[in-house]
């Protein structure tokens, strides 16, 4: 009986081709769900290494060498936004949308209770302001300049409220109202609702019922 054929060095390095998918010293493909043994392992790295250099096999060879910080997104390296301070601890769960924290949605809408002249943060991204019948006081809600909290074009802000007119204000940057495209500060009146959208880095536009 002919003595097992072990693989040395030389012959699994042998092999032509940029990856060894053949056994070097006889020629034959690994086979799939094949045994490990002494005269296969090699090839057996071989084949992983090809498969996850190989375009079309699963892999994207390595990330690009320009300095910056990329992760993998399915079959391409895309660059990683870059790092963030820990996320607001309100009780709100918060993800990660590009560069921003923004609250995770549960298919409600998070409230934002303010009893007194109040300036939006980050965190109000996709909440709805509310000024309770208990606060029977005019209040002035303002939108925050672009410049203090950059929201991410294609935040939503609403404003709702029981008792009083609200002044809804924006600080240094333009709100549009829908329709006629005035600017400037807006009244909601008593039991109105309205929804501020952000749609340029420094533009909002406004609407809603009860709204002048």
């Amino acid at each position: 009986m002919a003595p097992p054929v072990i693989d040395t060095e030389q012959s699994l390095r042998s092999t032509g081709g940029p990856a060894k998918m053949v056994r070097a010293d006889q020629g034959v493909p690994l086979a799939a769900g094949g045994t490990l043994t002494a005269t296969n392992v090699q090839d057996a790295i071989d084949q992983l290494a090809a498969v996850l250099s190989s375009p079309g096999g699963g892999g994207i060879g390595e990330a690009p060498t320009d300095g910056q910080l990329y992760g993998r997104q399915s079959s391409a390296w895309n660059v990683v936004p870059s790092g963030l301070s820990d996320a607001p601890s309100d009780g709100t769960t918060y993800g990660r949308k590009n560069a921003t924290w923004v609250a995770a949605s549960d298919g409600t809408v998070p409230e934002n209770l303010q009893s007194a002249n109040y300036t939006t943060v980050l965190a109000d991204a996709g909440k709805f302001l509310y000024h309770p019948a208990s606060d029977a006081n005019a209040r002035t809600f303002t939108i925050a300049s672009n410049a203090s909290v950059a929201y991410t074009i294609g935040t939503v802000i609403s404003f709702n409220l029981s008792a009083n007119a609200l002044t809804i204000a924006i600080a240094t940057d333009t709100m549009y109202l829908a329709g006629p495209g005035t600017t400037g500060s807006r009244t909601l009146a008593q039991y109105g609702c309205a929804t501020a959208l952000k749609v340029d880095t420094t533009t909002w536009i406004i609407s809603g019922t009860g709204l002048t």
